[in-house]
């Protein structure tokens, strides 16, 4: 589903983030990626998600759709709220922060990839009651809540609330280091194919 997220957080992904997340975390470019691990960035008018963005999904940064993933059938794909990140080398640094984030929901409801696991700890079950409302499925479903919490060690999103921010279970972070590996991997190998090319073309503007 799609996720509020902290755009602050995002661009301090790229900035003093821990030793062992430098390397997948250091920006590549300035340029926005047009697709990561294989997963394209299609464009919001196309999808007809820009009146969504413009007002209840206002603060919403992107999502992770296709595959049945946020009510939307088609390829795996992710796209970015076009009104939420400024037109600057920062914000495009942001934007593929928000990117590897989308890229990483895919991958953990993928089939044959298996979610990784951690205990959801007192801090971090109290952090989520405090964030999250009893009508959201982070709120109640544990599966659902371990992955936003997974992608949001990704990009060091710690939540709105900088008086209240997420807890990171050491089991949390090795769970998310090992994603972050296997998507690495996968971007490393990933050329696109001409199917691929053809939903670039497609989505696009």
């Amino acid at each position: 589903m799609p996720d509020t997220l902290n755009r602050l957080g995002l661009l301090s992904a790229y900035k003093g983030v821990r030793k062992n997340r430098e390397s997948y975390l250091k920006p590549e470019a300035e340029s926005v990626f047009r697709s990561y691990a294989g997963y394209p960035v299609v464009s919001a008018r196309r999808e007809g998600l820009v009146p969504y963005f413009s007002s209840s999904g206002k603060h919403v940064s992107g999502m992770a759709i296709g595959g049945g993933l946020n009510d939307i059938d088609g390829p795996r794909r992710i796209v970015v709220n076009p009104y939420m990140f400024p037109d600057t080398a920062s914000g495009n640094i942001s934007k593929n922060a928000l990117i590897k984030l989308e890229a990483a929901r895919h991958k953990m409801l993928e089939d044959g990839y298996k979610v990784p696991d951690f205990k959801i700890t007192p801090e971090l079950e109290k952090w989520r009651k405090s964030t999250f409302k009893k009508s959201d499925p982070y709120y109640y479903d544990d599966k659902a809540f371990k992955e936003t919490v997974i992608s949001r060690i990704m990009v060091n999103d710690s939540g709105l609330d900088p008086k209240n921010p997420m807890p990171v279970p050491k089991e949390a972070e090795e769970a998310a280091m090992k994603l972050f590996s296997v998507l690495e991997d996968q971007n490393k190998k990933m050329k696109p194919s001409l199917s691929q090319s053809i939903q670039n073309l497609v989505f696009k503007k």
